[in-house]
């Protein structure tokens, strides 16, 4: 069986997860996760001016910038996400 992966952000309304199974996806789930918090006002009175390049980069959807706010904070109250793996029922056994 094949496990594939899940990207789960734990926030304040609950649990949502993203599919992360290949490079493309893992890109669109950072991207939708940074926006959700973005548009939540997780960044906005965050002023540290050394992070400020990478918060313009990261609204104009570079992926590395995006994924190093998102690391950065993974740990702060409503911006929590991590790494899951599902087994697919579906898949023939070895």
């Amino acid at each position: 069986m094949s496990d594939s992966r899940l990207i789960v952000h734990e926030g304040k309304n609950g649990n949502i997860y993203w599919l992360a199974t290949d490079r493309k996806q893992v890109n669109a789930a950072m991207q939708a996760l940074f926006d959700l918090l973005d548009a939540q006002g997780c960044y906005h009175d965050w002023c540290n001016p050394d992070v400020q390049d990478d918060l313009d980069a990261a609204r104009s959807g570079e992926h590395i910038p995006i994924y190093r706010i998102l690391k950065a904070r993974q740990e702060y109250p409503n911006e929590k996400w991590r790494v899951v793996y599902a087994i697919d029922p579906c898949e023939p056994k070895p």
